[in-house]
């Protein structure tokens, strides 16, 4: 097969990936120094397409599985381990430059200090000890908050709850007596922290790209700068297949675009491409290990899991203004177990969650036969969502353990085609944390209205982490410390990947934490 562009001279550094990890690496190095040679490359575009909202595009995502432009595009398919059978699931992942953080709203949010130290495997899961101290974690996560423009708050709870933030907007009268409640109720409320400008006309804009550039993601965040004063080259719409080894020594990164295969050289490579795809190049890249990749390449896995429900204060305010405001982390620990945070979740109450809640009662009722009929769910759902609409909206983030089973598969074909495949079962510790947590809801904002809006734990399919974690024992680790692949010189991790544990908030500032510190050290070993 003829490869186009194979280039002639090889690039200092190569990024896989350009979101939060990737383009903060990228950023941070091309200001450093912009005579060297540095790529991003990127799966998917610089901007998607907007996405359509008739009829027909929605059956069409809804039943026919077509992709909705921004995110990821291929399905993603998930096996409890026990039968062997693949069901299909949403994965919100990001897919362009900005990645999921341009999806997302924004939350940025430090692990407290004690994470890093904590050993939670005592249910049979791997180690979640960081090999880190929490000291040089929050060196790192001051610069990440100043870089990403963090306002909001610090939990009152956390000993080591690092320097005061900008404050956002002023919040909404139904959102301050909402915290009034929980801080009546032993909930500690805190705003939230995020990475939004709140510039005239904001919306948050969650769950969609920020039409204002004031959400913070890698694009606007210092990605765009360098791209524009030409320090680092951005290539879009490349698929990232698998990585070798040059005859001259330099890593070789195959890839696919829409012209066909091409190959890159590089001194350094930079995986940047998630918890679920930056495993899966990894494992078509087997010539790189002369005994093998390492045992726990791909596993692992962990996502939180996340209860949505609403609450109703007596007299229903109707909530204006910003509305990613609350926080608490009151259940932070559920007696000797990791437990997790309650926050705001940003947007009212919508047609489709409740529309979910409902097909999910048919479905254990036994009716899940029906099909494409379930879609006929909308319409109660449109009437009990507009009965809800002054109720305002929080989210539960409950920390997951690592387990061996729970892993990302090798890929079966071509990046560009390929479903994500991935082995993930809950366990019954996680089941029955995740039903104290929904004791401490209850108890937290006594005296209002509850509503759970899913009937089950369901996984968090947006934040997976942990199938290359790092850590100082070769046989427990894919990474070292120092974020490097082991057993392959030159090749590096900077994404939610390398966590040894979920921590109990939004993976976000952590991986932008651990982006930067790994650009100290490339200016180091590209320089030096």
């Amino acid at each position: 097969m003829a490869f186009q562009d194979t280039a002639e001279v090889a690039d200092d550094l190569l990024i896989v990936g350009a979101g939060l990890g990737g383009g903060t690496v990228a950023a941070a190095v091309g200001r450093a120094d912009g005579s060297r040679r540095i790529r991003v490359i990127e799966s998917g575009p610089l901007s998607p397409p907007p996405q359509s909202g008739g009829l027909l595009a929605r059956l069409k995502r809804k039943i026919g599985g077509a992709p909705v432009p921004g995110r990821w595009p291929t399905a993603f398919l998930v096996s409890s381990g026990e039968e062997g059978r693949f069901r299909p699931e949403g994965l919100a992942l990001g897919h362009g430059v900005g990645g999921s953080a341009a999806l997302y709203g924004g939350v940025l949010e430090r692990f407290r200090a004690e994470d890093f130290g904590r050993e939670d495997s005592g249910q049979g899961a791997l180690s979640t000890r960081w090999p880190w101290p929490a000291a040089r974690m929050a060196a790192l996560y001051d610069r990440a908050e100043r870089l990403m423009g963090v306002r909001g708050g610090r939990d009152p709870l956390d000993p080591d709850p690092g320097p005061p933030l900008p404050a956002g907007p002023v919040v909404s009268d139904r959102d301050a007596r909402l915290a009034r409640r929980l801080a009546a109720n032993g909930g500690a409320p805190f705003r939230l922290p995020v990475g939004i400008e709140y510039r005239p006309g904001c919306g948050e804009c969650q769950g969609v790209r920020c039409v204002r550039g004031c959400k913070a993601d890698s694009w606007s965040r210092g990605l765009a700068e360098v791209i524009a004063d030409g320090s680092v080259r951005l290539e879009t719409d490349l698929h990232v297949e698998r990585i070798g080894r040059a005859e001259d020594g330099m890593l070789e990164v195959t890839a696919t675009g829409r012209a066909g295969p091409r190959r890159f050289r590089a001194r350094h490579v930079v995986l940047a491409a998630g918890a679920l795809n930056t495993p899966r190049i990894l494992m078509a890249s087997g010539s790189l290990w002369s005994d093998g990749p390492p045992s726990l390449l791909g596993r692992g896995l962990m996502f939180h899991a996340s209860d949505i429900f609403t609450v109703r204060e007596p007299g229903a305010l109707a909530g204006s203004g910003p509305m990613k405001t609350i926080a608490s982390r009151a259940a932070w620990r559920l007696g000797n177990a990791p437990g997790g945070e309650i926050q705001s979740l940003g947007f009212p109450v919508q047609t489709g969650m409740v529309a979910g809640y409902l097909a999910d009662v048919v479905r254990r009722a036994g009716f899940g036969w029906l099909g494409p009929a379930l879609l006929l769910l909308r319409l109660p759902a449109r009437i009990v969502a507009r009965a809800l609409r002054h109720d305002a909206i929080f989210a539960t983030i409950l920390q997951d353990l690592p387990y061996r089973e729970n892993r990302v598969l090798p890929p079966q074909g071509p990046a560009a085609s390929d479903p994500i495949r991935v082995t993930y079962g809950v366990s019954a510790e996680l089941e029955r944390r995740n039903a104290a947590l929904r004791e401490r809801v209850l108890s937290l904002f006594a005296g209002a209205r509850v509503r759970f809006l899913n009937r089950r734990l369901r996984p968090n399919w947006g934040h997976p982490c942990g199938t290359c974690r790092m850590g100082e024992d070769p046989g427990q680790s894919v990474t070292t410390s120092e974020l490097a692949v082991r057993g392959v010189a030159g090749l590096w991790v900077a994404d939610a990947s390398a966590f040894p544990s979920s921590g109990s908030t939004n993976p976000s500032l952590t991986v932008v934490a651990l982006a930067l510190d790994l650009a100290d050290r490339l200016e180091d070993e590209i320089w030096r």
